[in-house]
């Protein structure tokens, strides 16, 4: 009886490594995806802010235009 319970224990050693390595694995590959993501947000971010800065640079020079044009419909 000892030798088979030794026997089914070490089956269950065998298996938790073996399930252990898979999920190393596992998580390896995610944390790849997990860095091509932070990139993929980052280069994100940065797109939107220069979206967000040529809007604004937009709108001053149609502030300054507007400023114009009402000169010049003033004089």
């Amino acid at each position: 009886m000892h030798l088979v319970g030794t026997h089914m224990l070490a089956e269950k050693v065998v298996n938790l490594r073996r399930e252990n390595e898979q999920l190393k694995y596992d998580q390896s590959f995610k944390m790849i995806e997990i860095e091509d993501l932070k990139q993929k947000l980052a280069l994100h971010d940065a797109q939107l802010k220069e979206l967000c800065s040529t809007k604004d640079a937009a709108a001053a020079k149609e502030r300054r235009v507007g400023a114009e044009l009402s000169t010049v419909w003033h004089i």
